[in-house]
């Protein structure tokens, strides 16, 4: 909730799009793919972190789209949600496991307490307010 309401609070409008996989390329790599199936569902992903050049430059490169009709999607959408519950976070973005791909998972405590995170596919930013907040948040 503390991600979504300094979004929504600074303005920032954003689409999620995800109804024509026509329109959007490539499924994951192949080691975007080896990276997300070697190991179980429940297993979460190592965390790339901006405290060092490597990853730092990696969170910095846009991600590409994600296919909704990729196999592996679901399993990496799982170990994305395992990642973040380990540490106890609200949201978390493909990029930040390592897969560079246009996906999200945010908590909305507008939703039922066992299920409260929702994935979002390619969302983009649509508009943007020139006004800010200085908060924190529990995004990793």
């Amino acid at each position: 909730m503390r991600v979504v309401a300094a979004i929504l609070t600074a303005g920032l409008v954003f689409s999620a799009c995800a109804v024509n996989p026509g329109m959007i390329r490539g499924e994951l790599a192949p080691t975007e793919r080896l990276l997300v199936l070697r190991e179980p569902g429940a297993k979460p992903l190592r965390l790339v972190k901006n405290d060092n050049p490597a990853g730092d430059g990696f969170l910095r490169t846009p991600s590409r789209p994600v296919r909704v009709d990729d196999p592996a999607l679901g399993h990496l959408i799982e170990r994305m949600l395992a990642s973040v519950q380990a540490v106890d976070g609200v949201g978390i973005a493909a990029p930040q496991v390592g897969v560079n791909r246009r996906l999200i998972l945010v908590q909305r405590l507008d939703r039922e307490p066992q299920k409260p995170f929702v994935a979002y596919l390619n969302p983009r930013i649509e508009k943007l307010s020139e006004e800010t907040v200085v908060d924190w948040e529990g995004c990793l």
